[in-house]
């Protein structure tokens, strides 16, 4: 059930890549620019934005911090994401493709973990949360 929930997710966002990497919703900057500037973020941190989509929310990010993951369940979107971070020049991010119930990242990892717009396609929201929580570093340890 849970396997049936997440491909019907990738097929949805496999046709329509394109489009939701050109909506507003998407690529707004001063939107982004605001998240990263409530994250408080240091040259120093590392992120990981789980579902994150075109990678919008984690290239802006990139601008600010050392090292920026971008994990997303659909290949056609982190290809989109690869492409665009590439063509802006951006070194310090990576997009890996991945399930946010299970990030491909070991414990306390991230200073920052982020996750935009995404939870309401999440079967279990918990689980991801809890992940998310796996991921990020205690504060003070980083």
């Amino acid at each position: 059930m849970l396997d049936d929930h997440l491909e019907r997710v990738r097929e949805q966002f496999s046709r329509t890549a394109e489009i939701y990497a050109r909506l507003m919703l998407a690529t707004q900057a001063k939107d982004l620019s605001g998240l990263v500037a409530i994250s408080r973020t240091t040259p120093n941190d590392r992120v990981l934005d789980a579902a994150c989509g075109p990678g919008f929310l984690t290239m802006e990010f990139a601008k600010h911090c050392a090292d920026v993951v971008g994990v997303d369940a659909t290949d056609a979107l982190i290809e989109l994401a690869r492409a665009e971070a590439a063509r802006r020049g951006l070194g310090n991010i990576r997009f890996e493709p991945g399930d946010a119930e299970h990030l491909p990242s070991q414990d306390g990892m991230f200073e920052i973990v982020s996750c935009r717009a995404a939870f309401h396609h999440f079967s279990r929201p918990e689980r991801v949360l809890a992940e998310m929580a796996r991921v990020t570093a205690p504060a003070g340890e980083s």
